[in-house]
């Protein structure tokens, strides 16, 4: 070891030439590696082939064994916060986050977080280059993918699909056909992870999410509206029976604080219960966690089902619309899986 003066300083028993030629034997290390114990340099009550007393252990067992405790302990750790879903992989750092007022014991009745870049989950997709059941779905153009482990959805001027669709465009899939389809009196917590291109546009109406009831306009939808704010709206004669009790479209987020969050991730949690009675139905909404929208009586059906749909689906617009999609999961209470 260097002195102070940067000259070997003083070992007790010689510098390491002094010992070399003294026939002592002298152990190497090199930086950063740990020297295996030798038994020729160790003292005499480590030998064990040494006539002195002996300890029950050897201090470089303990220490490895001290090392490798460590190691299994991180990863242990390691392992829990991934499991936990705080993990960077595929989510690109996103963390699914539990649905408020949703009951313990709740049933998962659907969930997707679009790792697999598959659609055949859904029943089908709908957009300008293909409107088929979902499974036969390989098309791998700007209307639908997976990117970095969210669903994207595109919408450029003219993309109507057609196909008796009517007007309108859009990018879709669709659980038209899911055996778990809401009926009348049943609830659901509804959890979404949302973001819009940071130049989005909006149009006269953007619905990106539809609680459908096979025809006609969707009796609940989270929209964007032309000024820019996100709201849950009633239409068709759901929306007319609200009207008249005096309901209007529930604004979530006001334009400007929408408009503000293009570009950037955010959480949608919608309770609903479903019903043709305005008195027996109802909704309530949170954004990033908190409650937006508090529990209201609301009709919420026109027909004897609904079912979930999410994209884009617009009035003809001249501008593109980039939508992202994830940690989607609709879950009920007291129901399994159809």
């Amino acid at each position: 070891m260097p002195g102070a003066d940067g000259s070997e300083a003083a070992h007790p028993r010689g510098t390491t030439s002094d010992r070399r030629r003294s026939g002592e034997h002298v152990s190497e290390k090199r930086p950063g590696v740990v020297a295996e114990p030798d038994a020729a340099a160790a003292p005499d009550e480590q030998r064990p082939d040494s006539a002195g007393p002996k300890r029950w252990f050897n201090p470089y067992w303990v220490t490895v064994a001290i090392g490798a405790v460590m190691a299994v302990a991180v990863a242990v750790v390691v392992v829990a916060i991934q499991s936990s879903g705080t993990g960077t992989g595929n989510d690109t750092g996103r963390t699914p986050q539990s649905i408020p007022g949703a009951p313990s014991g709740s049933t998962v009745l659907f969930s997707d977080t679009f790792s697999d870049g598959k659609w055949c989950d859904y029943n089908r997709v709908q957009n300008r280059h293909y409107s088929d059941p979902a499974c036969g779905y390989h098309n791998k153009s700007y209307s639908l993918r997976v990117v970095d482990g969210a669903a994207r959805f595109e919408v450029r001027p003219g993309d109507s699909p057609g196909g008796g669709l009517k007007g309108g465009e859009r990018s879709e899939i669709s659980q038209d056909s899911a055996s778990w389809q809401a009926k009348e009196g049943d609830e659901w917590y509804v959890h979404e992870r949302l973001r819009l291109d940071s130049h989005f546009t909006p149009g006269r109406w953007t619905i990106l999410t539809q609680f459908h009831a096979g025809s006609g306009p969707p009796p609940l939808s989270l929209q964007m509206t032309r000024e820019g704010a996100l709201v849950l709206r009633s239409s068709g004669k759901a929306g007319d029976v609200n009207k008249a009790a005096g309901g209007r479209d529930r604004v979530l987020v006001p334009a400007d604080a929408f408009m503000g969050m293009r570009g950037h991730w955010f959480d949608v949690d919608l309770h609903v219960r479903w019903s043709n009675r305005r008195h027996v139905g109802g909704t309530e909404a949170y954004i990033n966690g908190k409650r937006v929208a508090p529990w209201q009586e609301w009709r919420t059906m026109a027909s004897s089902r609904i079912y979930w749909k999410a994209g884009i689906y617009r009035t003809p617009t001249d501008s593109t619309q980039v939508l992202w999609l994830d940690d989607l999961v609709i879950s009920a209470p007291g129901r399994g899986r159809g």
